[in-house]
Parts: C-alpha cells; sequence; structure tokens
C-alpha cells in the first residue's frame, strides 16, 4: 500500500471512532444493581435471589422494599420505570409532565441517596404507580413482569426534558400471582410408584423455569388437612368419638389429658389430620419434596415411608414458580402399596435396594412362570 493511501485510510479509521466515541448523555451514566430484596421478613441478597424477584408475600408486606446501589452518589433521583413493558424512560417523550401524554410511570417522593450510595424503594410507593396518571397500579395483579427502574440525578421533583445528567437503569421482576396447578390422573399400585403430571405454563416463567412441590399423606386417602374428611362422620362420628368415646365423662378434663388424648389416642392412627389439630397439634405423617426445575414426576417410595402392605396414600402436586409463590394443590389421587412378586423376589436375598419388585404384578402364577422360563433356560444351557 502506499504511503498516501495508507495516511488515508488511518485518518478513516480515526474519524470513525470520533463519530462512534460516546455521547455526553452516555458518559454521564452511572452504575446501579439491585443489592437486595426485602418482604414478609425475607431479606434477599444473593444475585440468584435478587433475579427471581418480588413475588405475593412480598406484594402483601406494607414495608417490603428494594434496596439500589449507585456508582456514584447523585443525592436524589428522579424515579422512574417503564410499566413492565419495551418504553425507553430515557426519551423525553415518555416522560412528560402531562400526565395524560407520558408514557413511562413516575414514582414519587423522589429517593435519596444515602452516604453509602444506597437508596432504598418502598414496594408500597411502587404498587401505588403514578399519582397523577393512574398507571402503574396493577403491578401485583399481573404475572411474571419485570419492571426497568430510571433512577435521573436531579433535584426537580419531575424531570422531563433531555437527559443531559447521570442516569441509571435496572430492573426487578415483580410477580403478584401464584401458578396453576398440575393435574393428576388416576390411582395408582405398587411399592415405588412414578407419579407424572403435565408440565404447568405460567406467564414468563416457561415449563425450564417452574417446579413442583409433591406432598405424601400416608395416613391415607382423603386426609389431607382441607380435605374435611378426616374429622367427619365416619372417623370422629358417632362410632369413633361419639358419646361414650368422647362424652363428658372420657374427654372431660381428667381423661382427655395428655396421656389418654395425647399423641397415641388423638395422633395418627385415631383421629388423624383434622381432629387432632383441633387440639393445636399435627400429626399428620405428610411426606413433602420439591422436584428440579422442569421435572413433572417423581417417585414415591411406599415402603420407605412406613405404608403397610396393602395400606394407602394420598399424593397432591403444587406448582412453585421462579419468584417463590405456591399455587393451589391439584386433585388428589390415592397409591395402593402392593409388593410384586418378581424375579429378585423369588431369590432369597430380594431387591438390592429394598423396595422389593412391582413389576411382575401380585399373581403367584407369574412368578412360577418365570422360574419355568428360568429353569428351562438353565436346562438348555
Amino acid at each position: 500500500m502506499e504511503p498516501m493511501q495508507r495516511a488515508a485510510l488511518l485518518a478513516g479509521v480515526f474519524a470513525a471512532l470520533i463519530l462512534c466515541a460516546p455521547t455526553a448523555s452516555a458518559q454521564g451514566a452511572i452504575t446501579a444493581s439491585v443489592v437486595e430484596l426485602s418482604g414478609a421478613g425475607n431479606s434477599r441478597t444473593r444475585a440468584e435471589d435478587i433475579l427471581d424477584g418480588m413475588n405475593l408475600e412480598d406484594c402483601a408486606d406494607p414495608s417490603a422494599f428494594i434496596t439500589i446501589e449507585l456508582g456514584s452518589n447523585p443525592g436524589q433521583v428522579d424515579l422512574w420505570h417503564n410499566d413492565g413493558g419495551s418504553l425507553d424512560c430515557s426519551l423525553p417523550e415518555n416522560r412528560l409532565s402531562d400526565p395524560d401524554m407520558r408514557n413511562c410511570v413516575h414514582l414519587a417522593p423522589n429517593p435519596t441517596v444515602n452516604t453509602n450510595r444506597r437508596l432504598t424503594i418502598d414496594l408500597a410507593d411502587v404498587l401505588a404507580g403514578d399519582a397523577a396518571s393512574g398507571d402503574g397500579a396493577d403491578l401485583c395483579d399481573r404475572n411474571r413482569t419485570d419492571v426497568t427502574f430510571f433512577l435521573l440525578d436531579t433535584d426537580a421533583s419531575i424531570e422531563h426534558g433531555m437527559v443531559g445528567t447521570a442516569y441509571a437503569t435496572v430492573t426487578v421482576s415483580i410477580d403478584g400471582q401464584a401458578p396453576a396447578a398440575p393435574t393428576l390422573d388416576g390411582d395408582l399400585s405398587g411399592n415405588r410408584i412414578s407419579v407424572s403430571w403435565d408440565a404447568v405454563s405460567d406467564g414468563q416463567d416457561g415449563p425450564n423455569q417452574l417446579r413442583y412441590v409433591v406432598q405424601v399423606n400416608t395416613d391415607g386417602c382423603g386426609m389431607f388437612p382441607d380435605d374435611g374428611i378426616d374429622a367427619g362422620t365416619t372417623d370422629a362420628g358417632t362410632t369413633d368419638a361419639g358419646v361414650t368415646d368422647a362424652g363428658m365423662t372420657d374427654a372431660g378434663t381428667t381423661d382427655a389429658g395428655m396421656s389418654d388424648a395425647g399423641m397415641t389416642d388423638a395422633g395418627m392412627t385415631d383421629a388423624g389430620i383434622a381432629d387432632a389439630a383441633t387440639d393445636g397439634m399435627a400429626f399428620a405423617i405428610i411426606a413433602e419434596d420439591e422436584t428440579d426445575l422442569g421435572e413433572t414426576s417423581s417417585t414415591v417410595d411406599l415402603e420407605s415411608l412406613g405404608v403397610a402392605e396393602g395400606g394407602m396414600a394420598g399424593v397432591r402436586v403444587a406448582t412453585r414458580d421462579q419468584a417463590g409463590n405456591v399455587g393451589a394443590f391439584s386433585n388428589e389421587i390415592c397409591l395402593t402399596r402392593v409388593t410384586g412378586i418378581g424375579p429378585c423376589d423369588i431369590l432369597e436375598g430380594g431387591c438390592d435396594d429394598g423396595g422389593g419388585c412391582a413389576a411382575a404384578g401380585t399373581d403367584p402364577r407369574g412368578a412360577l412362570a418365570f422360574l419355568f422360563v428360568l429353569v428351562a433356560w438353565s436346562r438348555r444351557r
């Protein structure tokens, strides 16, 4: 390349760099990050917990707040947010002084930055929305919504002109809606039983961002605390806790004290969950597990949970979204423990995992047929 051509090329490169240099407003941008979410007595400072956002319990807490740390100390900021949409609040047309014309949501009062370069935004102020326009007051009535806050360094009550001073943006997710319940199909029998359900769709939380809470009640089917079956006519009615057994004499102060109506008499065996809960004591045997992200099945080991052969357990499932909201529980299905007779049941050692074999069913003829095939195969060898 000739010297003149090289000089011309370098000049063009320098010119392009000058044109692409940051503007004054971009140079004035300050760094900001969310360092704490607090609500319902729960302070979250880990990055992964902050990413999960504010949930339904936070929305119900009037003292919930968001703490933001800034790279510099502007003293006071004018605070806006994009109402969970794609609005750019740095554009003056989105921050007009006329509330009927502006698009971004203006929050008041303007928060003050403390000496540690931190400011606190009360969630109650966010949920109150724009006092002038009325926008943004329904954030907790929506499903998972990413809200981008725009913090403008200014002493003005409303800064609606061009951005010529320092500013920062941070995004916080707000999810005030619990996810839907899964649906379970059919009662099942076995020893180690796989229970599965269809994935739940929950707004921006795709199936891979949801977990499921699985509850197993080993007291039997229809025995969960909110079913009202356990303390009904059959279990705590005339026969079990009627006039004779729970009358004035037997269930009085002396006889129904800690010895007679305590853990033994009104516990898991006699009065189950609902009846014992009346005395302020929870006797339910409920095993609870939470799946991994996106996992839509769970294996219930009835033997390990102490269910007797031929005994039953109830199972129900609820959805937990990314923000930690747990939805209503699904319908309940009934599991019956039936230890099958399979190849490892025939051998004296049983199964390696101690769980029994349920695959071959309970008909001894199946085991005999398997044994016959096994012997015939051995003879051929």
